[in-house]
């Protein structure tokens, strides 16, 4: 049968889709999330080993997540803040209820509908994002029960992502959606007690395709913005208890592996064998120029770039003053120099070496190896924040760090 005109049944296709022509996007398979290690670097030691008891990494368990924090606070904070956006109070009855939300422009609307692409024809498949503008026809249906469900979902999430106000966003919408939906569901029950969590979700939906002109979106744009305080002292709970965490002795590993980001170089006083560094970053400049300036150095006897997240690299707590939070902060280099002692250097170049982050750990890692050196030994660590001026690398490890891209004082070669 093959090449009769019979067979063109077996190569056609259907799809029964609920999208708009507009949703319809081309799917992106680039994303290099969780890309496999495929590299080993080895240490030239042949083992792993504790540098100095002493010097210790400090874990920091994530607290901040990027989301709306605990569901049941915030749906209480929300199903207040709601109640108080539209005015309603417990002893409110339906029809008082209706009342109140008519004067601030919310009129319940139960009819949900969606234009949606029907009878069109499509040859090419790799060219379905281009044709479906221009074949078929758009229908006008009425939203099915269960893609009404879905579509609350996709509002929740959608609204949250439109956030503009710094108080009122959430990074992370993948962990927040739910939470949101719960409470608006919640709201939504209590307050339009005669209709069906069904209908409740349609007059939802109803009112965001407004636009501008939506009075839920005021309200919730309110209400994450009132809840900002709240969640800040969720954080700050979480934050004392990981304080509480202790630090390990930091140890340098038997092997590192790496993803194919990185390239290898054979470098002569790296304790890892290879050396690998990331093909494209920023600071890329800085850092492998800084790795050539080591390895060339005849006081080190071997050096190591620490990784900048994890729990095999080595990592101090500080305060971050500008975000008022407290952060983990991977300085990028431990060298170990022939003289014993134990180097702790963190490179910088242009704006980041201004920044009021850099000041922050800066001034940290200063209390740290004054701490160090307290205990017992003289001066067995220094360290700092390293820039390059005129060509030479410089030094600075005062108490309280400055910075002047015209000005040297204070640094030292």
């Amino acid at each position: 049968m093959r090449g009769k005109q019979g067979c063109e049944v077996f190569r056609t296709a259907y799809i029964y889709t609920n999208y708009t022509r507009y949703e319809v996007a081309t799917a992106d398979y680039g994303s290099d999330i969780n890309k496999p290690k495929i590299f080993i670097a080895k240490n030239k030691m042949g083992k792993e080993f504790v540098l100095d008891p002493y010097l210790k990494t400090e874990y920091l368990p994530r607290v901040d997540y990027g989301n709306l924090g605990r569901a049941d606070i915030f749906q209480r904070h929300l199903m207040q803040e709601f109640n108080n956006y539209f005015e309603l109070t417990q002893d409110d009855q339906f029809e008082g209820i209706m009342k109140k939300l008519r004067r601030k422009g919310f009129v319940p609307n139960k009819e949900l509908t969606k234009e949606i692409i029907v009878n069109a024809t499509f040859n090419d498949f790799d060219q379905l994002k281009n044709d479906i503008f221009m074949n078929g026809a758009d229908a006008e249906v009425r939203v099915s029960r269960n893609d009404v469900e879905k579509s609350f979902t996709q509002t929740c999430a959608d609204l949250l992502r439109e956030q503009t106000d710094d108080d009122a966003k959430v990074s992370n919408i993948a962990r927040s959606w739910s939470p949101l939906k719960s409470a608006v569901r919640m709201w939504l029950k209590k307050t339009f007690i005669e209709y069906g969590e069904d209908d409740c979700y349609r007059i939802f939906i109803n009112d965001v395709r407004k636009k501008d002109h939506s009075t839920m979106r005021a309200a919730l744009t309110h209400t994450l913005k009132s809840y900002r305080p709240n969640l800040l002292a969720q954080l700050k709970e979480r934050q004392e208890q990981a304080l509480k965490t202790e630090a390990v002795p930091f140890k340098v590993l038997e092997t590192y592996a790496y993803t194919d980001d990185y390239e290898p170089h054979n470098m002569q006083r790296c304790i890892l064998s290879p050396f690998y560094i990331r093909t494209s970053y920023d600071g890329r400049i800085t850092e492998w120029s800084f790795a050539q300036y080591l390895d060339a150095s005849e006081k080190v006897e071997w050096w190591l770039k620490n990784g900048d997240s994890g729990k095999d690299y080595f990592s101090i707590r500080y305060t971050n003053s500008e975000k008022g939070i407290l952060a983990r902060f991977f300085p990028d280099w431990i060298v170990r120099l022939k003289d014993g002692r134990i180097g702790i250097f963190d490179t910088k170049g242009g704006i980041t070496a201004a920044s009021q982050d850099t000041k922050d750990k800066a001034e940290e890692l200063q209390r740290r190896i004054k701490y160090l050196n307290s205990l017992n030994r003289e001066q067995r660590f220094i360290g700092g924040i390293i820039c390059k001026f005129n060509g030479l690398w410089y030094l600075q490890n005062l108490e309280h760090y400055t910075y002047n891209p015209n000005n040297t004082d204070g640094w030292i070669l």
